[in-house]
């Protein structure tokens, strides 16, 4: 994540426009086979390269999946919300969009501004500074457990509730 959010916060400062998408537990092959399929260490050196004005490859979304660059150039669906505020440009739309749809978390640098946005769960996070992408990444990705990992966590907690009862009754006995 970290070399993740260095690429970002370059891409911000050069004012070239990205638009990455990291997968999660909800495959994006579906998408991935919209652009340019890619197996490569993610670098930002990586990144500035692919979203480079004029590179073949800087127009649709990377893709990033178990740390790696799965693709590029890839076709991300749009929201069909209506955008109130009409600075919410194609990339921005294609970020609600595909985590309208999926799991993933969505990245975008906006090429006008620079500014630096996140969406999940179809909701966007839009102006962020170095410091909140990084918290917020930061959070996304490590601070908080799982949906999975909750119920595991549940399931676990309440097993060991029912042998600490087991092992009462058979004292008592």
């Amino acid at each position: 994540m970290e070399r993740l959010a260095d690429a970002v916060v370059l891409l911000s400062k050069k004012r070239i426009g990205a638009l990455f998408a990291i997968q999660r537990d909800i495959s994006l092959k579906e998408q991935l086979e919209t652009g340019v399929e890619l197996d490569a260490r993610f670098s930002p050196e990586l990144s500035m390269s692919i979203f480079f004005p004029k590179s073949p490859l800087h127009d649709g979304g990377m893709i990033i999946a178990d740390d790696r660059v799965a693709g590029a150039a890839c076709v991300f669906p749009v929201t069909e919300k209506e955008m109130k505020d009409r600075s919410t440009g194609l990339r921005h739309r294609a970020a609600i969009g595909l985590t309208e749809r999926t799991d993933a978390v969505a990245i975008v640098v906006s090429e006008e501004t620079g500014s630096i946005s996140i969406s999940e769960n179809g909701s966007l996070h839009r102006n962020l500074t170095e410091k909140q992408f990084r918290e917020r990444i930061s959070e996304i990705f490590f601070d908080g457990p799982s949906s999975n990992e909750t119920e595991t966590i549940e399931k676990l907690d309440r097993e060991n509730s029912v042998s600490s009862s087991s092992d009462r009754d058979l004292v008592s006995d």
